[in-house]
């Protein structure tokens, strides 16, 4: 599943503080089957932290929040459509790129931004997947 979008920014809280990332996605390519999270976007402003745990997405029509063990990330984006189903842990960010590529089955995320890197190594795997059509 490819998803193109443009997100407005993501806030990730991780270990004691909180992540906060605005950048521009091109697009998203979801799956889950694994774990650890890579993401590649257009960043343009990070804030760094880690602690707390979950994952809240917003994107265009679609709501996903991921209940992980050390982590907390909340990301809006516009997406089109999106297809969750996390499970274990780790977050890798690598940023400077346009393109989002999401793994979510078992467990792995990849996500490409733009000039920063974050390396998150979370820890258990709960999964809800919520989605409110907030409309086309």
């Amino acid at each position: 599943m490819s998803l193109w979008l443009n997100v407005y920014h993501i806030s990730t809280g991780l270990d004691v503080s909180i992540i906060v990332v605005w950048l521009t996605v091109y697009h998203i390519s979801t799956g889950l089957d694994v774990s650890i999270i890579e993401v590649w976007l257009n960043v343009y402003h990070i804030s760094t932290g880690l602690d707390v745990s979950i994952i809240e997405v917003w994107l265009n029509g679609y709501h996903i929040i991921t209940g992980l063990d050390v982590s907390i990330i909340e990301v809006w984006l516009n997406v089109y459509h999106i297809s969750a189903g996390l499970d274990v842990s780790i977050i890798e960010g690598l940023l400077n790129v346009y393109h989002i590529s999401t793994w979510l089955d078992v467990s792995i995320i990849e996500v490409w931004l733009n000039v920063y890197h974050i390396s998150t190594g979370l820890d258990v795997s709960v999964v809800e997947c919520i989605s409110h059509q907030h409309g086309t």
